[in-house]
């Protein structure tokens, strides 16, 4: 009896170390077929604390992340139109070479100077236009 107890308990143990172990996906390309290959190689270590639904100490995992809102506000895209805008107008004047050195500088001092009060401007006049209605 004490044989088969010990049999037993040595193939629950084997199997429960053979299913948790983590799988490795690696796509192996073949020249002939269309698709890659993808070959399932189980890992060779075993860790006990391994848990593929808590991930990070965070409690998130590839489907249970957070999700975060990256689209821009009417407001920064017209801003971002003010910058492209002055920087298309500093690079026409940083190319030009029909200035000088000195003149050029210049120049696009005060294109930064006015687009940075273009854009403070248009800040202050966005969230006006809401007080107004």
């Amino acid at each position: 009896m004490k044989k088969i107890t010990i049999i037993i308990l040595s193939f629950l143990f084997a199997a429960g170390a053979v299913s948790a172990q983590k799988v490795v996906v690696k796509p192996r390309p073949v020249q002939v077929a269309p698709h890659p290959r993808i070959v399932y190689y189980p890992r060779t270590y075993y860790n006990p604390y391994w848990n593929p639904y808590f991930y990070g100490g965070l409690g998130f995992n590839w489907y249970n992340r957070p999700v975060y809102n990256n689209h821009l506000t009417k407001m920064e895209r017209q801003i971002q139109d003010i910058e492209n805008d002055y920087k298309d107008r500093i690079e026409s004047v940083r190319s030009d070479n029909d200035l000088s050195g000195k003149e050029r500088r210049q120049k696009v001092r005060e294109l930064k100077h006015e687009r940075d009060q273009e854009i403070a401007n248009f800040k202050s006049n966005y969230y006006k236009q809401f007080e107004n209605k």
